[in-house]
């Protein structure tokens, strides 16, 4: 079992997998969470909890759970739908491709929230602080100050989350693992060391942010105003409110927004609400339903010259592009008739 590092609640033990619930390492379907498809790896240890998501939930998943020790959870997103929400602080939402790092004091009880309808692809490692110096070999002086101060203090400081712009190097090791063709122990050894190397790049980078004098971590008021920041935008990204408007309805000013965004996520509000938009198209062009005007009416562009130009300008491409690329592989992946 799990229980040094989670107590899950009845209805959580009833939906998640028997091998993960029963402390084993496997790879196994999701069928019974209500996936449309995918698989889940975990690579269960003393201290950790490593595992791969690559699925789409057909249905909402939400259980409860309560840290039954100091915890660390890391967490790289490609694609992803969720939410855990500590007691007493702000709800942490995952919608957007991105690597965050949450600490977790003992005791804390928590929602954890899977949405339907997106395809889920993510690394997550759930630890054990301490971990990091005993398994993987790391001294204090090669982290940032407030994870030393978490490790050393425990339930002495907060829950606290604190997010990165997903780089193209954690990326490609989520993708990497997704599409391994390794199995067994090959397999846990491989996501181990992909764990221990998604750990040594968050920490590296964290670091280094905090000893440039950006910030990282939140807390307090501040991690609340992100969040709510976040949440604003990601719900209306096709009708975004102007950032003097936002500000209004958060209690600040344009300032403290432009800050949080580009210290804690590395672009600004706008740039953050763009990406957002953009996403919204990429997925329902890849669902096939709406053709590219529709898309863009879709996502708030009264000029289909101006969706083009913005879509280019994230991806890289053309909206038509993008589409025959989808038409593309969705080709290739049928069974050839004979």
């Amino acid at each position: 079992m799990v229980e040094h590092l989670l107590k899950f609640s009845e209805r959580a033990l009833r939906q998640l997998p028997e091998s993960l619930s029963s402390g084993s390492t496997r790879f196994y379907d999701l069928g019974q969470l209500g996936a449309g498809g995918g698989t889940m790896t975990s690579y269960l240890t003393k201290s950790a909890i490593v595992s791969l998501v690559d699925a789409r939930f057909d249905r909402e998943i939400t259980y409860q759970a309560e840290a039954t020790s100091d915890l660390l959870l890391v967490r790289a997103a490609v694609s992803t739908n969720c939410s855990y929400e500590p007691r007493g602080t702000a709800p942490w939402v995952f919608r957007i491709p991105e690597i965050t790092v949450s600490t977790i004091p003992r005791g804390t009880p928590m929602n954890v929230r899977i949405g339907a309808g997106r395809h889920q692809c993510a690394i997550t490692v759930l630890m054990q602080p301490r971990a990091l110096f005993e398994h993987y070999g790391v001294v204090a002086d090669d982290l940032p100050p407030p994870l030393q101060r978490f490790i050393e203090d425990g339930r002495d400081v907060p829950a606290m989350e604190a997010t990165l712009p997903m780089r193209p190097e954690i990326a490609a090791l989520v993708e990497d693992l997704r599409h391994s063709r390794l199995t067994g122990g090959l397999r846990q050894m491989q996501i181990e060391g992909r764990a221990a190397e998604l750990l040594a790049l968050v920490a590296s980078t964290w670091k280094a942010r905090f000893s440039s004098g950006q910030s990282f971590g939140l807390r307090g008021r501040d991690a609340e105003l992100l969040a709510n920041a976040r949440r604003i935008l990601l719900d209306r990204c096709t009708q975004p409110p102007k950032l003097q408007e936002l500000a209004s309805e958060l209690g600040t000013n344009r300032t403290k927004i432009n800050q949080l965004f580009r210290s804690c996520i590395g672009v600004t509000p706008q740039e953050y609400t763009l990406h957002r938009r953009i996403e919204r198209a990429q997925a329902l062009i890849v669902e096939g339903k709406l053709n590219v005007g529709q898309v863009s009416d879709a996502v708030g562009y009264q000029h289909q010259s101006s969706f083009t130009t913005a879509f280019r300008e994230v991806t890289g491409m053309s909206p038509r592009e993008f589409a025959a690329q989808v038409r593309m592989r969705t080709d290739e992946s049928q069974p050839a008739l004979h």
